[in-house]
């Protein structure tokens, strides 16, 4: 399963952006989310990815449903699978209880796959397709193919699987090139996701190229410095506010530099938001 792997407090304040602000921020900060509302979602931006980065660009038209984990030092989610418990008794016993839980996810819907008749080998494979996971797909469809060798359903099964992948790299290749001129800054999110999610497409190399020359563009470059300052400097002071005094002497005034910086970007106002939430959580931090 793929996750964002992020500093601990870069997690917490994603979480409060998400959950805390909304629930019970000053009227001020409900008004900066106001704005938001009716645009389309920000693409996931962590400083770094277990697994391949997700574009929920990608996925559009589906209904989509974000859960953030934090990741343990084995980069292993740190829910359940992480302490390996297992059932112990009923039908499940002995297995383990998350992958019990995405196996009746998987058994309800066939996810964003949309392959009607799907056997029971192929749901780990339709599974990592859901999570934009396509390098982790094949090995699951040459043990589907090994296991049944001549049997025709498996090979239209995996027939099915290549078609889709090659449909979602093509789409995603000209969603790029459109926002190479409309969108510079998300063309580049978009080139950087599709390099890492298929390492061996033979539209790499192209997408790999544009992605280079995006880079260059002023925009882009200025919107990624604001990215880099904010994990370097601001997150850092995050993690060690915990109290309205430390937030007001340290963590405030780092936040006006930063904006006095980086306010003409576009990531300023992701990180004026989630030092809002951060200090909504810490005045109310039982809510």
């Amino acid at each position: 399963m793929t996750t964002p792997r992020v500093l601990p407090l870069a997690i917490a304040a994603l979480v409060a952006i998400c959950i805390t602000a909304p629930l019970g921020a000053t009227e001020t900060t409900q008004e900066r989310w106001d704005k938001d509302v009716g645009k389309l979602a920000p693409e996931l931006i962590p400083a770094a990815w277990i697994g391949s980065p997700i574009s929920l660009a990608a996925v559009r038209g589906n209904t989509i449903v974000i859960v953030f984990w934090n990741a343990d030092s084995d980069g292993k989610i740190a829910y359940n699978a992480s302490k390996g418990w297992k059932w112990t008794g009923g039908p499940n016993a002995g297995k383990f209880c998350h992958q019990v839980a995405i196996d009746d996810s998987l058994a309800r819907s066939k996810g964003v796959l949309g392959i009607e008749q799907l056997p029971d080998d192929f749901l780990r494979a339709a599974h990592f397709f859901d999570l934009q996971q396509f390098m982790l797909i094949e090995p699951e469809l040459k043990g589907a193919q090994k296991a049944h060798p001549i049997d025709p359903a498996y090979k239209d099964c995996i027939a099915a699987f290549h078609e889709r992948i090659a449909a979602s790299r093509h789409a995603r290749v000209e969603r790029i090139t459109a926002l190479s001129t409309s969108d510079p800054l998300q063309g580049y999110r978009e080139a950087v996701a599709f390099v890492q999610a298929f390492g061996d497409a033979p539209e790499r190399a192209e997408v790999n190229d544009l992605g280079k020359k995006l880079l260059k563009e002023k925009t882009v470059k200025r919107e990624l410095q604001a990215e880099d300052a904010y994990n370097k400097v601001l997150v850092p002071i995050m993690t060690k506010t915990s109290s309205l005094k430390a937030f007001d002497s340290n963590l405030q005034p780092a936040l006006d530099g930063y904006l006095k910086a980086y306010r003409d970007t576009g990531y300023a106002h992701i990180a004026e938001l989630a030092v809002a939430a951060h200090g909504d959580a810490i005045r109310k931090p039982n809510r």
